[in-house]
């Protein structure tokens, strides 16, 4: 245990084992050291003489006298007793706005011959197009006389068999429900001649069948082959069909068939699916006005429109027969 004497000196504490002497007198001995290594080097950089070798620039033109050219030296100045502005003038700056324009490259290109409009003989002028019938009907009014199915005195359609009997309504027997349809319908076409009416007839999937005045009948099964190709092959049966004996328009389709003779009648064979969907069709509108059947129709229009190469029907306008009561159902 160790006591603490408040009288004792502090100092005796700090220089028990001599601490301050020895460090004062080491920091002393590096500090002489440093300095000492400081003469040293002062003193040896003094003693060396070390010239420096200098290289003298001698002129061999005045000064100013600037660089001519004559070698390769790079000079100062201006060279004397030379006019800077008369070289400038015998070497004027070019710019590019004083070069003169490139000639024109020409090509001697051969001028078209133009016939002599005066000895030129005229084109011959195209023939006035007939206008078609724009609608399908079925058969007019009459009967054909006896005989292999010719033309009538009436205008009816082709004969049947030996007895000749038409299928107009004035016909004899019961008139069916195809005849009645094909009375009552009317197809109405926009066409722009022989070409496209044949085209419109092709998507609707027709056949063309060609009379000739003789009675004899041929088939055209494919409208768009030119010239078209005839077999002598008899009518489809069953068919709802539209006729045209008018002349210029009969004219008007041969030519454009490529067919030649003596022709007399065109008839077009629809398809049954054209005959049930025409018939879907006017049902539906017809349900509109409380018309139950076909029975209740008198006539119906169609609309026939060719788009994207498909045929698109619409029923325009349809009438129904009068009743007991004075009104049309």
């Amino acid at each position: 245990m160790t006591s603490a004497n408040p009288g004792q000196p502090v100092w005796k504490n700090f220089t028990r084992d001599r601490e301050f002497p020895f460090s004062t007198v080491g920091s002393l001995l590096i500090h002489g050291l440093f300095f000492g290594l400081i003469t040293v080097s002062v003193l040896v950089n003094r003693s060396r003489n070390d010239a420096i070798e200098i290289e003298p620039v001698t002129w061999t033109d005045p000064p100013g006298a600037g660089n001519r050219g004559s070698d390769s030296t790079l000079r100062q100045g201006i060279p004397q007793g030379i006019d800077v502005m008369e070289t400038l003038a015998q070497h004027p700056i070019r710019r590019i706005d004083d070069d003169p324009p490139p000639p024109a490259i020409k090509i001697d290109t051969p001028q078209p011959v133009l016939p002599d409009e005066a000895n030129r003989e005229p084109a011959p002028p195209l023939k006035p197009l007939p206008q078609l019938a724009s609608f399908m009907k079925g058969m007019p009014s009459g009967s054909a006389n006896k005989g292999s199915g010719g033309p009538g005195p009436g205008s009816g359609g082709v004969g049947q068999g030996s007895a000749g009997t038409g299928a107009g309504p004035d016909g004899a027997g019961h008139i069916s429900q195809k005849t009645k349809r094909q009375l009552r319908w009317t197809l109405l076409f926009t066409t722009a001649g022989a070409a496209d009416y044949l085209q419109q007839l092709q998507i609707l999937k027709a056949e063309m069948g060609v009379q000739a005045k003789d009675g004899s009948t041929r088939m055209v099964r494919d409208l768009s082959r030119r010239p078209a190709l005839l077999e002598s092959s008899r009518p489809p049966a069953e068919r709802i069909f539209w006729m045209d004996d008018n002349a210029a328009s009969v004219r008007a389709l041969a030519e454009e068939l490529r067919i030649d003779g003596e022709l007399w009648r065109m008839i077009a064979f629809f398809p049954e699916s054209l005959e049930k969907q025409l018939l879907e069709k006017e049902l539906l509108y017809g349900k509109g006005f409380g018309r139950k059947s076909e029975d209740d129709i008198k006539e119906t229009k169609f609309r026939v429109e060719i788009r994207y190469g498909q045929a698109k029907i619409s029923v325009v306008e349809q009438q129904g027969f009068v009743n007991s009561a004075g009104r049309a159902p």
